[in-house]
């Protein structure tokens, strides 16, 4: 799908892979390296300036109140979007609503960082907020 964007001319920084996990953006950052891809990882640290010459990665956190022509939401998964933990050992059924509308929350953040393009990818079994 990159490659194909990229041979559309949509420069690598206008793109940002988002994922639930720092460890789901480890795994990605790898593998888009592993292919020569320059990557950015934003990180809460640091300003989103510059960098528009790489493929920009980060957390659904991380990109509250940014914007982007394009957004990859990857490996929204039954497990991670929601993520397991989240919604684990919530004491009563309001906290566990509250926990569920936080989640789904984050997703709809996530997604409408989108300028012009989402695209949504899972793997395996795909979670129930699709």
């Amino acid at each position: 799908y990159l490659d194909e964007r990229f041979a559309e001319d949509v420069p690598p920084g206008h793109i940002c892979i988002v994922a639930r996990t720092g460890g789901e953006l480890d795994q990605i950052d790898q593998k888009l390296q592993s292919k020569g891809l320059a990557t950015h990882r934003l990180s809460r640290d640091e300003s989103d300036q510059g960098a528009t010459d790489k493929v920009r990665l980060a957390t659904m956190h991380r990109v509250k109140g940014l914007g982007f022509d394009e957004i990859i939401l990857a490996s929204v998964n039954d497990g991670l979007v929601p993520l397991s933990q989240a919604l684990a050992n919530k004491g009563d059924a309001v906290e566990q609503r509250q926990a569920d509308t936080e989640e789904r929350a984050l997703l709809y953040v996530a997604v409408t960082r989108a300028k012009k393009q989402a695209l949504i990818l899972s793997y395996g079994k795909q979670s129930g907020y699709l």
